[in-house]
């Protein structure tokens, strides 16, 4: 037997350019990768960047080139509150409400995960609300800055006066809380 320290974990990205990632210790992040963790509000998913270190017990999506990347071990730094994401170092059975990240019918986001496991060292998210399908990726922002929550329900309509409307027709309408120029 031979014991060796562990100074790297490896985190292979995929042809989409992110995964998830969760440790139970401290990593450094190599030049080209971005780590973001994530905040529910209202309907979206607020996603931040971690600069540089992912603190132990953190659950991250990691963003870089496709293939595999050695995070190096460091010392552990603070924790981050209110981080939607969790993660398990170890194979978990399939629980109600997990998402996990996939490339779903709105593009790469977090949707309702229907399969029997969940991977170890992987992030994924527990929504208590039945009625939401989904986080999208929304890319029509410089980088990433959140993601949409997208629901089964009727949109919510309304004018440029306050009005609730049910139908947009050409014009500018406030949809879900965005401004979205109907043509």
């Amino acid at each position: 037997w031979t014991i060796e320290k562990v100074t790297a974990l490896p985190v292979t990205i995929g042809e989409a350019n992110y995964t998830t990632f969760y440790a139970p210790v401290a990593v450094s992040l190599p030049a080209g990768l971005k780590a973001y963790y994530g905040a529910i509000e209202n309907e979206y998913l607020v996603l931040t960047e971690i600069n540089g270190t992912i603190p132990q017990g953190t659950a991250v999506i990691i963003e870089g080139n496709q293939g595999t990347h050695d995070l190096t071990i460091v010392e552990d730094v603070e924790t981050i509150a209110d981080n939607a994401l969790e993660g398990s170092i170890e194979t978990r059975n399939t629980f109600a409400n997990a998402y996990t990240l996939q490339n779903g019918s709105k593009g790469i986001g977090f949707y309702g995960y229907t399969g029997t496991t969940l991977k170890g060292f992987k992030a994924y998210m527990t929504i208590a609300d039945n009625n939401i399908k989904g986080f999208a990726f929304d890319f029509s922002t410089t980088g990433i800055e959140g993601v949409k929550a997208e629901k089964n329900a009727t949109p919510v309509i309304y004018d440029l006066m306050g009005r609730r409307v049910t139908k947009a027709q050409k014009g500018i309408y406030v949809i879900d809380g965005v401004v979205t120029v109907v043509k």
